[in-house]
């Protein structure tokens, strides 16, 4: 019996090949996991930024579609219980809104920011538990009326344009870190609306 000693074809990897091979493969693999982490963390502080602008939107469509279709609009200082105009004559900003949908003066919606927990509310006349529209604001003045140059009245002018300025200094549901020691991002929301009936 003969046996054939050796076939180039059966030649086996030798233990230095084996390794190198290894290193390469971990290498390739160790990319594919930080990419893939890195891709999970940028869709996080996406999906937190897309809820926040859904959140907002839903609030500033109502907030836009009731002073589009109001009667009167006033500029002011108040809360959830009381509100104060701005005196003819000063500057038209303030911290709160009053919307009268109808002539019936009995018959309002209210926009104010809350200073104690920094958060835009909506109450209205039929009911007394305020709703939250925005939080975490850092700007007191959210409402001013100018002019169609954008120059703040002093008057209650017929042709205003309401500017309502809604600014953040965190965005809510954040469920990853954004940025170095825990920065958040700064984002604002403004909008420019007229009353329909003038």
């Amino acid at each position: 019996m003969r046996l054939d000693c050796f076939n180039p074809a059966d030649r086996a990897f030798t233990l230095t090949e084996i390794m190198v091979a290894m290193a390469i493969f971990m290498v390739v693999v160790g990319g594919v996991v930080y990419s893939h982490i890195v891709g999970l963390r940028l869709n996080a502080i996406t999906l937190s930024k897309l809820g926040v602008g859904q959140q907002a939107r839903i609030g500033f469509n109502e907030l836009q579609d009731e002073i589009r279709a109001a009667t009167t609009v006033e500029i002011g200082n108040g809360n959830a219980t009381t509100f104060t105009s701005v005196s003819n004559g000063a500057a038209q900003a303030g911290m709160a809104l009053r919307i009268y949908p109808t002539t019936n003066v009995g018959t309002w919606v209210r926009y104010y920011f809350d200073t104690n927990t920094t958060e835009l509310r909506r109450v209205d006349s039929t009911s007394a538990s305020p709703r939250t529209i925005a939080e975490r604001l850092t700007d007191m003045i959210i409402f001013q009326a100018e002019d169609f140059t954008g120059a703040v009245l002093t008057g209650p002018a017929n042709s205003r344009v309401l500017s309502v300025n809604l600014r953040f200094y965190q965005m809510p549901y954040l469920q990853s870190v954004i940025g170095t020691n825990n920065a958040y991002d700064f984002y604002r929301i403004q909008a420019k609306i007229t009353r329909r009936i003038l």
